[in-house]
């Protein structure tokens, strides 16, 4: 009886084996492989700079372009101008490239699709001291790259600019004026 027994025992060994063997076989057809690429998704955009060098003895155009990826969710016109007020790297600042802030710290862009009308607001402040080349200048340069854009309006931080809503072309505060 004894040897009935092992036989047994051992049977039941070799069925919870195959029982487990065929469980992680299962398991394993389903592991999911796991992308090792953790950066998000991105889109190129272009970026002008002012080109110092070339501003210096007159020729135009004053801005160069440079490229730039931002998440590929961004909506890409505040992010050219989030990216502007980043300001140029330091390779592209040894190329003569900078950023004519005008004393704003930033900007918001809203977008009217129905005109094509970009409404950008400044924050904090703006002035021109009297330069003829402003940040209205780099803002208006970097959102008339997108075709879907037929103006630009930018704001002072109080909301002003000047001109009308309904003028032609694009508007600029007093604040930017040379």
């Amino acid at each position: 009886m004894n040897k009935s027994v092992g036989i047994v025992v051992a049977v039941i060994v070799l069925l919870i084996l195959l029982g487990l063997w065929a469980a992680f076989k299962e398991n394993e057809e389903q592991i999911i492989p796991i992308d090792d690429d953790d950066s998000p998704a991105t889109q190129e955009i272009s970026l002008f700079f002012l080109n110092e060098d070339r501003f210096a003895v007159g020729t135009e155009p004053y801005e160069d372009g440079v490229t730039r990826s931002i998440p590929a969710s961004s909506e890409a016109k505040q992010a050219v101008i989030s990216a502007l007020y980043a300001g140029p790297t330091a390779d592209e600042t040894d190329q003569s490239l900078r950023m004519v802030y005008s004393e704003s710290t930033g900007a918001r862009v809203d977008f009217d699709e129905a005109t094509g009308t970009a409404s950008v607001y400044l924050e904090s402040g703006c002035n021109s001291a009297g330069a003829t080349y402003t940040v209205a200048n780099l803002i208006i340069r970097n959102l008339e790259q997108f075709s879907d854009v037929n103006r630009v309006i930018i704001y002072d931080p109080e909301g002003e600019t000047l001109g009308s809503e309904t003028d032609i072309g694009n508007l600029v505060p007093a604040c930017l004026q040379p």
